[in-house]
């Protein structure tokens, strides 16, 4: 009896795997309720490991070149073009030419911290904006370069952070 049973449930397995051919879009509600590991937000979730986290120095560290997602000017980089490369960066990588890259990092203590940039400008006028959390947009502006400048920290400005997830966004 119990291979009949067994039997009749394989058939119904590969008979309802037979019509997912002829599937028909359904909107399915669902609702969060608990994640561990991962950050959601509405165009989906990313693995914690995958977020830069404190170091045990207090430092956050995020490379430019990884961010969560980011837009360049279509006329000048196209979508899906490989990052540009210089030994002189830190990871070896760098971002130019953005309008618009986002990136989230994780604090295990809030409070107050500086914010610092490892940027090179070209020659004339270079400015780029951040935003921490939604807070204000705060400039960057170095003009009147005789010449390119190589890559140098600037010292942007105190923030505010949270423990766990926080959000720069670099435009």
């Amino acid at each position: 009896m119990s291979r009949i049973n067994s039997l009749a449930l394989l058939v119904a397995v590969l008979a309802a795997s037979a019509s997912l051919a002829a599937s028909v879009e359904t909107t399915v509600p669902l609702e969060y309720v608990r994640g561990e590991g991962c950050v959601f937000d509405a165009r989906g979730a990313t693995a914690l490991r995958d977020v830069p986290a404190q170091r045990d120095d207090g430092l956050v560290v995020i490379e430019a070149e990884t961010p969560i997602r980011y837009f360049c000017d279509p006329r000048y980089r196209h979508e899906g073009a490989p990052m540009p490369t210089d030994p002189e960066a830190s990871a070896g990588g760098y971002l130019d030419r953005i309008v618009s890259a986002h990136y989230q990092f994780h604090v295990h203590a809030p409070g107050e911290y500086w914010e610092w940039m490892r940027v090179a400008t070209p020659k004339g006028i270079s400015r780029v904006r951040d935003i921490v959390n939604g807070g204000m947009w705060y400039f960057l502006e170095e003009k009147d370069n005789e010449e390119p400048r190589g890559w140098h920290w600037v010292m942007r400005r105190k923030v505010t952070l949270r423990e766990g997830i926080n959000h720069l966004t670099l435009t």
